[in-house]
């Protein structure tokens, strides 16, 4: 029973991702130059699908400035960014409730090494990002 419940969400993700046609190649295109080590190309493919905002490639843009790969290490940066993944995932037709609970608990670890103005900062960094659609965040 858990197994075929795991395969049909699987199937929805895959069929009705929080993106167009395009993205899930972008992502794949993404995720296959980080695990080679081309940090350059997986950021650019990582940041114009989160400019269009894709909670997934939002999530991963936090975890490379959380650990500072590819990018300079910004914990602020790295907080703005997963914090946006974790309300994208909320916000998606179909409710990404995993991707959503793995944002929030990636933000509440973020915020464990930050100081409060830090968290301010990332906040404030997120609210005008949405206000701007993703733009040059």
């Amino acid at each position: 029973m858990i197994t075929q419940l795991k395969t049909t969400l699987l199937a929805v993700i895959i069929l009705f991702g929080d993106s167009p046609d395009g993205f899930a190649q972008d992502l794949v295109t993404a995720s296959e130059a980080y695990k080679s080590g081309d940090y350059a190309t997986a950021l650019k493919e990582w940041r114009l699908l989160a400019e269009q905002g894709n909670s997934e490639a939002q999530f991963r843009l936090s975890w490379m400035y959380y650990d500072g790969t590819g990018v300079v290490q910004d914990k602020v940066y790295a907080h703005m960014w997963v914090n946006l993944a974790a309300a994208n995932a909320a916000t998606l037709e179909y409710h990404d409730i995993v991707r959503e609970v793995i944002a929030f608990s990636s933000r509440n670890r973020f915020a464990r090494e930050m100081t409060p103005s830090q968290i301010e900062k990332a906040m404030d960094l997120a609210r005008e990002c949405v206000k701007k659609e993703y733009k040059g965040c």
